[in-house]
């Protein structure tokens, strides 16, 4: 099974471009459930935020600015079209780590 085979199978589909429903719909459910937010930073804004720490000598790291954001604003960011990333509200003075299998 899979997108070179002539039979692709009941899991498709296999390309990442070809799943950004399923990703969104995902995503969308993390964050009703209080398990991610919306952040609006731009890539010059998080660029700043990492040479800010490099300069300190701390390692870099989301300072979580959208974490716990007005509702409101997030709102209004979105009907404007605002352009956003996903990400996971990890829980304060919380580690995570991920084994992962291809990076190590």
């Amino acid at each position: 099974e899979g997108p070179e085979l002539e039979y692709e199978g009941p899991y498709g589909p296999y390309r990442q471009s070809e799943r950004k429903d399923i990703y969104k719909a995902a995503a969308d459910k993390l964050i009703e459930k209080g398990f991610a937010y919306k952040c609006f930073c731009s890539e010059e804004e998080l660029e700043e935020k990492r040479l800010q720490s490099e300069e300190k000598g701390e390692n870099a790291k989301y300072d979580g600015t959208w974490r716990d954001a007005d509702p409101i604003e997030v709102a209004k960011r979105v009907a404007n079209g605002d352009p956003y990333t996903v990400r996971f509200k990890v829980p304060e003075n919380k580690i995570v780590s991920i084994d992962d299998r291809v990076r190590g």
